[in-house]
């Protein structure tokens, strides 16, 4: 009866197509004649599934599409349980200069973030900033990374999207739930008619038991369907990096004793 936040009155079901890994579920919006295909796949012996969705704009005027989400999940939420979000926080701290979230690590970038999400509350985490402003485009990891997990009472779920422009996830917990959704932000596209739009990836997981848990079967999931196989035996191959240590402020004795150290550890 509800189908992206619009009443269900306004879809029509066009069909489904099951397989053995997939699911396929087919709609049309009555009124702007876009025709939704949502994907489904799951992988054996894994708690991962992927989601993304097609739009096709069946009618015979252009339609614009904004805010185009791959992710919609309400998962049922007690009041009283408890739900913490862990993120990690990208390679620039706007999020650390505006005093949110728990500073896991001492580094400067990529900080694991925690922070407990209670009933009636709302989070969204995004690449950029909201009042962020440069002449430069930024990266899908400027503020923070496109994964998630989320703890409740001695389990959780996690995900993620596979995306690398601009992003945002957003958590809110409303009434007996927790509705989670998200995919491609500041984002705007005129469909032409017979002209099809493919969402990124979004992929979510359940696990038991804690956090690192969870990210143990996220590394099996990646490995599994994401990362290639290894180009060669030395893999995978290691650079070091710099800027994020020292910015400009490089001195010649301070490399050579930290390449002395990389050198004793076979790199």
């Amino acid at each position: 009866d509800f189908f992206f936040g619009i009443s269900g009155r306004r879809f029509e079901f066009l069909g489904h197509q099951p397989a053995a890994d997939e699911l396929v579920l087919r709609f049309r919006d009555t009124v702007t004649k876009l025709e939704h295909t949502i994907h489904t796949r799951a992988f054996p012996g894994l708690v991962v599934m992927e989601q993304w969705v097609e739009i096709r704009n069946g009618g015979s005027e252009a339609v614009t599409v904004e805010r185009f989400d791959p992710l919609l999940v309400p998962v049922s939420l007690a009041a009283s349980a408890p739900c913490e979000l862990t993120w990690v926080q990208g390679c620039q701290d706007y999020g650390f200069g505006r005093g949110i979230g728990t500073n896991v690590q001492p580094f400067g970038p990529f900080r694991v973030r925690r922070e407990e999400i209670r009933p009636g509350d709302s989070r969204t985490l995004m690449n950029t900033a909201p009042f962020y402003a440069n002449e430069r485009r930024s990266t899908s990891a400027s503020e923070n990374l496109n994964w998630f997990s989320l703890q409740l009472s001695g389990c959780g779920l996690f995900g993620g999207l596979a995306y690398s422009g601009e992003w945002a996830l957003d958590f809110a917990r409303i009434g007996p739930e927790l509705l989670i959704h998200g995919g491609v932000h500041y984002f705007s596209r005129r469909l032409a008619p017979g002209e099809t739009l493919v969402s990124p990836r979004a992929f979510l997981g359940p696990y038991l038991g804690g956090v690192d848990d969870g990210v143990r079967e996220l590394h099996r999931y990646l490995r599994a369907q994401v990362v290639p196989s290894p180009p060669d035996a030395a893999f995978p191959w290691v650079c070091y990096n710099t800027w994020y240590q020292w910015s400009i402020a490089l001195e010649q004795e301070s490399l050579k004793k930290e390449a002395a150290l990389a050198a004793g550890l076979g790199i």
